[in-house]
């Protein structure tokens, strides 16, 4: 049975769904069993709210003083609303 049949929404924990009603942003689902309209309503985006990593690759750059140095990083983002 397909997905927009369905009544009910099962929302994992640490995510949130958009829903749309014919095609127009309508509400945000949170975490847990929640209602929806079959045919009328459809599970937009799935946005899961835990902090992803992001690695930002390496790059050279030179100081004032002429010293050629090797730079890379990582980034931690979190999405808090969908």
């Amino acid at each position: 049975m397909s997905k927009s049949f369905m009544p009910f929404v099962m929302v994992p924990q640490r995510h949130q769904y958009v829903i749309e009603y014919f095609g127009r942003y309508n509400r945000t689902l949170e975490a847990g069993l929640n209602f929806k309209w079959p045919f009328l309503e459809t599970v937009a985006y799935n946005h899961s709210l835990k902090e992803q990593v992001l690695d930002v690759g390496q790059q050279y750059a030179i100081t004032k003083d002429n010293v050629k140095i090797k730079i890379d990083g990582v980034l931690y983002f979190r999405i808090s609303d969908a």
